[in-house]
């Protein structure tokens, strides 16, 4: 049965890098399911290094500078890996800062406002911000494994309109019933890309 339900889940391919070409991962999501941590854990195993992954030239960009204590936790992160950090409020000072790194840096992570689905404008506003990111991003979308069955299909469809090409399944230690994720990648066609 769970070879079964396994076989069921798509799993993103792992990032590749060339030399001499940026790769930007974007992660978007509601608030609360771990954005900002999953942003110093990718910056851990792509800045620092892991068994699966050599080590690489990572920047982490912010636009979330809304939240009380978001900037200082992210500093914090950024200090402790040595990986620099940018705080961007609009989508020309988003442009700017990947003109600065384009082709000169592995991998670009950014970090998002954590927004309710049902908030529309602001999703928009972000949206806009976002597109100063250019083509090439991979956007993910961070989702609580601990969310309830009936607010993932919303939450899925809510974020649409970043394109994100699969999820993060975050906070997987806060539960012990994943089956509506599961469900829900399912009925949406969306791929798992790190958990």
């Amino acid at each position: 049965m769970l070879e079964w339900i396994g076989e069921g889940i798509r799993v993103h391919d792992p990032l590749t890098f060339k030399k001499g070409t940026t790769r930007t991962l974007i992660v978007v999501g509601p608030s609360g399911v771990g954005k900002t941590t999953t942003i110093a854990k990718l910056a851990a195993k792509y800045g620092l290094g892991s068994r699966e992954a050599t080590q690489k030239n990572v920047r982490i960009v912010t636009i979330d500078s809304y939240r009380i204590g978001a900037r200082e936790q992210m500093e914090s992160y950024a200090e402790i890996m040595q990986i620099p950090v940018s705080y961007v409020e609009t989508a020309e000072e988003l442009r700017k800062v990947m003109d600065l790194y384009a082709n000169t840096v592995d991998l670009i992570l950014i970090d998002t406002i954590g927004k309710s689905p049902k908030d529309a404008v602001n999703l928009a506003k972000m949206k806009k911000i976002l597109e100063g990111a250019g083509h090439e991003s991979e956007t993910h979308l961070a989702l609580s494994a601990s969310t309830k069955a009936q607010d993932i299909g919303e939450i899925l469809r809510q974020f649409e309109p970043f394109r994100y090409s699969t999820v993060i399944l975050t906070k997987l230690d806060e539960t012990s019933c994943t089956g509506n994720v599961i469900s829900a990648l399912s009925r949406q066609a969306k791929s798992l890309s790190y958990i």
